[in-house]
């Protein structure tokens, strides 16, 4: 199977990571002047109950996305897992 790039996702999309749904809106791709590419993936993450505002991911790589995706997820559940729903709802400025 072919590897998957952020430069071939067609946006937007809807990934199930760690038990929350993903929602990939948009992939920007970067370059600088000495050839480097980034990409900004800008993102919302949803239990069921709150869909969190879009965030950005900045990232170098398909690799680079999923571990910051993963971290950004973990934040997330260890918010609610500390705070009120409505405290919660607050923070991430979902609905």
């Amino acid at each position: 199977m072919r590897r998957m790039e952020l430069d071939t996702i067609i946006c937007p999309v809807r990934v199930k990571v760690d038990g929350l749904v993903v929602n990939i809106l948009e992939v920007l791709k970067h370059e600088l002047h000495d050839g480097t590419t980034f990409y900004t993936v800008v993102c919302q993450v949803s239990d069921g109950k709150i869909v969190t505002r879009p965030f950005c991911v900045d990232c170098m790589d398909i690799e680079d996305f999923k571990r910051k995706l993963k971290l950004e997820i973990t934040k997330y559940k260890m918010f609610k897992f500390v705070l009120t729903e409505k405290e919660l709802r607050s923070l991430v400025g979902g609905t």
